[in-house]
């Protein structure tokens, strides 16, 4: 599982009160945006085992199978990142706001 985080970048602009702000809250999003992909890598890991253990069933019936459990995953992937974001306040709580 790969996961990549792309996040603003600070221009130095030679201010060190308005530079060690951007520290704390760059910080702060990296914690937050952390804590989305423990929920990612979690969740792909339960796919992958849930796929893995599928049983035995004819051809026609793996396809679907594969879907509905695959489905039940993003569901349950979207409902803990929505959860997460409503708990933090998409990060607000953990001091990602500038």
């Amino acid at each position: 599982i790969h996961v990549s985080q792309v996040l603003p970048s600070w221009k130095d602009t030679g201010n060190t009160a308005l530079g060690a702000k951007w520290d704390a809250y760059e910080r702060s999003l990296v914690l937050h945006e952390n804590g989305h992909t423990v929920i990612d890598i979690t969740e792909a890991q339960a796919l992958l085992s849930d796929l893995q253990t599928l049983p035995a069933m004819p051809c026609d019936q793996i396809a679907v199978a594969a879907n509905t459990i695959t489905n039940n995953h993003i569901a349950a992937l979207n409902a803990a990142n929505n959860n997460y974001d409503s708990t933090t306040g998409h990060g607000t709580y953990q001091g990602a706001t500038w």
